[in-house]
């Protein structure tokens, strides 16, 4: 009774421990705006922060000494928007996945150009292709 009571504003006298709860339920409420940050609609991520944005997060954290949900609140980014920027890198990394190339392109024209130029040297076994082909001086190591 007493919680209904504080839900409707009623001014019946309620107990210090509903009281407490509904002080506790406002500010988790709160809270939890703050963190989820502005809706977006029809968008299942928000928008990544650009480098100009991550500087100023990381400006009002170290010269204001805000929090990160005041700084959330303030600029309009999710908690975890601010989260990223102040543990993050300002830019993101690129992703170095795959196997570099063994040989480079100009050597690879040169290969080619070297092939097609007489049938017989489509007929050359791969492990001496590198003592016929002129420009292959940085090919000498190289298994192809």
């Amino acid at each position: 009774m007493d919680i209904r009571a504080l839900v409707n504003n009623c001014n019946i006298r309620a107990s210090p421990t509903a009281v407490r709860f509904y002080q506790l339920q406002q500010q988790r409420q709160a809270r939890d705006a703050i963190q989820r940050g502005p809706v977006l609609r029809g968008l299942r991520h928000s928008t990544p922060l650009t480098r100009d944005e991550k500087i100023e997060i990381r400006t009002l954290r170290k010269h204001a000494k805000w929090d990160y949900s005041t700084i959330a609140q303030a600029t309009g980014k999710t908690f975890h928007q601010v989260q990223d920027a102040l543990t993050g890198p300002l830019t993101p990394r690129k992703n170095r996945c795959g196997r570099k190339p063994v040989v480079k392109t100009p050597e690879k024209d040169a290969l080619v150009q070297f092939l097609n130029s007489d049938p017989m040297n489509r007929k050359l076994p791969w492990a001496d292709l590198r003592y016929y082909i002129p420009a292959s001086s940085s090919m000498a190591n190289v298994q192809l």
